[in-house]
């Protein structure tokens, strides 16, 4: 009864009770297994020094309330939205941090796509050079692009894989989906390029690539904190410069 009678006493003192004129616990034979408080509180038209009347507090009322739930419906739909607003209030609260990080990490990454861009153009070919670009907003580590040989022997011009002149320009393309052309780190809104082989006519070399060709790249890698990214997307190979394959010529002004 320790506790509850200083807590008890706490009550009393907020009902107008003093210290001194506390009484404590007295068994209340109106109330089943009840209790009232005791003491004696100062009256306000006395003054603060005047003088003391008995006063008591029925206590059972307000531990009921506390500790057990009405029976009545209004009062416990009363209790249940009382109880439910501050738990609605604690979900929904929960549920914005998660769609704030959710967000935060999808905008805060690395974002690394590759590309076919036209590294010149002459009068009957135009050679290529593959880009891997960082644009997303933190740095990107272990970049590896990898493609399907099939794939890659598919975009390839009839011939180019056994001619023994293309062995050179074969092994420098391969080289790019192979650990040897794996990107340690590549910084945000960095890019790199390599060259990436030509078309070109018919006759001498001919042409490396089957104009118009195209074909899937995978891209793995990580981010400084270790996550793990992949995405695949195709890689065109056609001049970069113009959409649909179609330009002016340049001339030369006359004197």
């Amino acid at each position: 009864m320790g506790a509850r009678a200083d807590r008890l006493l706490l009550d009393a003192m907020g009902a107008g009770i003093s210290k001194r004129g506390y009484r404590g616990l007295q068994p209340d034979p109106s109330i089943a297994g009840g209790y009232r408080l005791a003491g004696f509180a100062r009256s306000s038209a006395d003054g603060v020094l005047g003088l003391v009347r008995p006063f008591l507090i029925d206590w059972t009322r307000p531990v009921a309330r506390t500790y057990a739930m009405s029976s009545d419906p209004a009062s416990l739909l009363s209790d249940l939205v009382r109880t439910g607003v501050p738990l609605a209030a604690l979900v929904m609260s929960g549920v914005a941090l998660w769609i704030t990080n959710r967000l935060w990490v999808r905008s805060n990454r690395p974002i690394v796509s590759a590309f076919i861009q036209t590294s010149f153009s002459g009068n009957q070919s135009r050679g290529y050079d593959i880009v891997a670009v960082n644009s997303g907003s933190r740095p990107a580590v272990e970049v590896q692009l990898r493609v399907q040989d099939e794939d890659l022997l598919a975009a390839l011009a009839d011939g180019v894989e056994s001619n023994p002149l293309h062995k050179v320009l074969r092994e420098d393309v391969r080289r790019c989906f192979s650990s040897y052309g794996d990107i340690p780190l590549l910084l945000n809104n960095q890019t790199k390029t390599n060259s990436f082989g030509y078309t070109g006519p018919a006759g001498g070399r001919g042409t490396f690539w089957k104009p118009g060709a195209s074909f899937e790249v995978t891209i793995a890698y990580r981010d400084l904190d270790k996550r793990s990214f992949k995405s695949t997307l195709p890689l065109h190979i056609r001049d970069s410069e113009t959409f649909a394959g179609g330009a002016w010529g340049k001339s030369t002004p006359p004197a």
